[in-house]
């Protein structure tokens, strides 16, 4: 019999919403919004990018001992005024063609990477490296599964929450 499904908030997965590597460059969440990063140069004083409305965009810097690194994380959930009509939230300088969403974002990730100082889009085991590491607060080398899904679950699998 099946059973209704059911959050465990015990659990860090639970409040992960990385769902799986869906191309080399791309992850698409639980709730199918996409998301990229984009490793860039510390000479990047500043950054402009003109992004649309209901883009999600964060700058990160970890210091870790073996490591610092900058990141660009982009984040963007396609929205649709009408089913099967294409996106309206799009990004003005970069023009979309007939490629699926998943591919405009992968193209959008590419330009802009372009654009930083030393930029370069993390692909595969990097992704899950990057995504670990921002669990455990310390550099971590992850190698890709064979299967890249449910990122939150094993991402996450060895990490607890600890009571303060």
């Amino acid at each position: 019999m099946l059973e209704d499904y059911q959050h465990d908030y015990s659990k860090v997965y639970s409040w992960l919403s990385w769902g799986g590597l869906i191309l080399p460059e791309v992850v698409r969440n639980k709730d199918g919004s996409l998301m990229g990063f984009i490793r860039y140069g510390k000479s990047a004083k500043m950054i402009r990018l003109d992004y649309p409305k209901d883009w999600g965009i964060w700058l990160d810097r970890h210091h870790f001992a073996e490591d610092n690194t900058e990141t660009l994380c982009l984040l963007w959930n396609p929205i649709h005024k009408q089913r099967n009509l294409p996106a309206i939230n799009l990004c003005a300088e970069i023009t979309r063609g007939s490629e699926a969403e998943e591919e405009y974002f992968r193209k959008m990730l590419i330009e802009l990477g372009q654009k930083l100082p030393d930029g370069h889009v993390l692909k595969h085991e990097q992704i899950l490296s990057y995504l670990k590491s921002t669990l455990e607060m310390r550099f971590c080398e992850v190698t890709m599964p064979e299967i890249p899904l449910c990122l939150d679950a094993v991402l996450s699998s060895k990490v607890g929450f600890q009571s303060i």
